[in-house]
């Protein structure tokens, strides 16, 4: 489908409202901009990438190597850190106008991959609702995470998938393509490799049969479901032996750290980060069917569900147990089952278009992992696959009602200026979110990473080596400090070995660390720290800053 000129203007549209929004805060004030930062974790990117400009390797603390990232995004940030020498706010700057970037980008996106099978209008709406979303963008855009950056390879491998799903014909070079960006899916963020896969699969057994008169023996046909095969996942395997091999000789283990690390967690029952989700009522509620924000796969859709059935079922005198959960899904699944039965060939046409089941396979297959894995500290920007779903589904579900209201002779011209009109007002809607984070009161005060960093460095020398938890801004913000991480995200799989053996307390020796910083709770008592630190932990200081409280701890060796 060719791009006519007016929808040329509505992406120029789309992209702008985004890149707009970058602007605004990345030449706000400071406060503003690490606001844009909502989480600790991104400074791990941020330190590590600084580290590597600056010749020291892929390195935290700059002595430990460490693989506990995704690669492609950490790449991507290595020349902006670059210049964290000269200034350390200038490249998270740079970074929000990255990401803001890529958001605009996989607008565009989205847009083309609706726009392909859907109506321009039902298209429109669609990626208004995920790119305008002020939920969304947090999770996906703010952050200063891979996740913007996921989720535009995703979508750019899924309009490509598509693109081929529809087309009479193909060329091994088109899927071979296809292969290129699942790769670069994959390094994007690693557990991708589920929503590669499948796509894949989709585009392997779409073309089992080549669709051609020039190949008609069984000879060639087979010979044709080879290459189609070779075509596409030759990329991938290349790549993903390449990652694995990088990492077995450089890092001492094939797999990412991070994982490995909490992984591990889910095999000391009860810890701070979570427990494990045994019984399967729990898990409905607790994982797959949410009802706390950014929890499950699926929290977007199942929590305004839940805030909806909850005060409805205690006026009838229940609790939203199992049962009553089970029905109010039923109750909604008959009246989807309602609204999509007198068009599903509509319905149809357009899932089987999209590849809303493979799509789906792939979420789910991710969601699975998780939850077999016991994988404990997910976060809401691992779910972007499955939130990018949603709106494809949505935007199905809503050309099927749109078929609907057209039979009834109304004006296109209308339908047209309503869409326009609820796309405004959502662009509206976030532009004046943008303005309220941007500007909420002209902030000039210091962020709390960077009060947090003085009131450390009030109190340690700079020739102390210190660590802690969540060290990721405390590390950028002090780069006089060397500063050893303690949860062991971004440290060493030798580090993961001595806190499985209960000897952390040895490596920390090696490093010298004279001071862990932490809650009280955690660092002397909680799993798995209490166990590797606790008896070895002198009060030294504490300190209060906004609502979190913090203490410095001495580490008094065993002699």
């Amino acid at each position: 489908m060719k791009t006519t000129f007016s929808e040329k203007w509505l992406e120029i549209a789309l992209a702008a409202a985004f890149i707009l929004a970058g602007l605004l805060i990345a030449f706000g004030n400071q406060y503003n901009v690490l606001d844009w930062f909502l989480t600790d974790d991104a400074f791990y990117y941020f330190k590590i990438a600084q580290n590597i400009a600056e010749g020291h390797g892929s390195t935290f603390d700059g002595v430990n190597l460490t693989n506990g990232y995704h690669p492609l995004w950490l790449f991507l940030n290595v020349p902006v850190f670059a210049l964290a020498r000269f200034d350390l706010i200038l490249p998270l700057r740079i970074v929000i106008l990255i990401s803001t970037g890529l958001g605009a980008a996989a607008a565009v996106v989205f847009y083309r991959l609706l726009r392909q099978t859907l109506e321009k209008q039902i298209a429109l709406i669609a990626v208004a609702l995920w790119a305008f979303s002020w939920t969304l963008f947090r999770r996906t855009t703010m952050g200063g995470m891979e996740s913007i950056l996921s989720a535009f390879f995703i979508l750019l491998l899924w309009y490509r998938a598509a693109q081929l799903n529809q087309q009479p014909r193909v060329a091994l070079k088109q899927i071979w393509l296809v292969g290129l960006i699942a790769a670069f899916t994959f390094l994007s963020r690693l557990d991708n490799i589920f929503l590669v896969f499948f796509t894949g699969v989709w585009i392997w057994l779409r073309w089992w049969q080549p669709g051609t008169e020039d190949i008609s023996t069984s000879r060639q046909r087979w010979l044709w479901r080879l290459k189609t095969g070779v075509s596409y996942f030759l990329p991938v395997t290349l790549v993903l032996l390449v990652y694995l091999g990088i990492n077995q000789a450089f890092f001492g283990t094939a797999f990412p750290i991070s994982s490995q690390v909490k992984v591990w967690w889910g095999t000391l029952g009860l810890t701070i980060y979570g427990g494990p989700l045994y019984i399967y009522p729990e898990y409905i509620f607790e994982y797959l069917l949410p009802k706390r924000r950014g929890v499950g796969p699926w929290s977007l859709i199942t929590v305004p569900i839940h805030e909806a059935a909850i005060p409805i079922w205690k006026k009838i005198g229940r609790d939203f147990t199992l049962e009553p959960l089970a029905i109010t899904y039923g109750l909604l699944g008959l009246a989807l089952a309602a609204v999509v039965a007198p068009g599903f060939k509509r319905f149809w046409k357009y899932f089987r278009r999209l590849g809303l089941l493979p799509f789906f396979a792939a979420c789910m297959a991710q969601s699975v992992y998780y939850f077999w894995r016991d994988f404990y500290h997910l976060r809401p920007w691992y779910w972007v696959s499955q939130n990018i779903y949603l709106f494809i589904l949505l935007g199905v579900l809503a050309s099927v009602v749109y078929g609907y209201i057209s039979e009834w002779n109304v004006s296109r011209a209308l339908l047209t200026v309503i869409s326009a009109g609820v796309t405004i007002l959502i662009i509206a809607n976030f532009a004046r979110s943008i303005v309220q984070k941007a500007y909420p009161e002209w902030e000039t005060k210091p962020h709390f990473y960077q009060m947090k960093a003085e009131a450390i460095a009030a109190h340690i020398p700079s020739d102390q080596v210190i660590s802690a938890t969540g060290s990721g801004s405390m590390s950028y913000f002090m780069p006089e400090y060397q500063v050893v991480n303690l949860d062991g995200l971004v440290n060493s799989a030798a580090y993961l070995e001595h806190l499985k053996a209960g000897t952390a307390i040895e490596f920390l020796d090696e490093m010298n660390v004279a001071y862990i910083i932490g809650n009280a709770y955690i660092i002397t008592e909680a799993r798995p720290y209490g166990d590797n630190f606790g008896p070895y932990l002198q009060p030294y200081a504490e300190f209060q800053i906004e609502s979190s409280e913090l203490r410095i701890f001495r580490v008094i060796y065993p002699p």
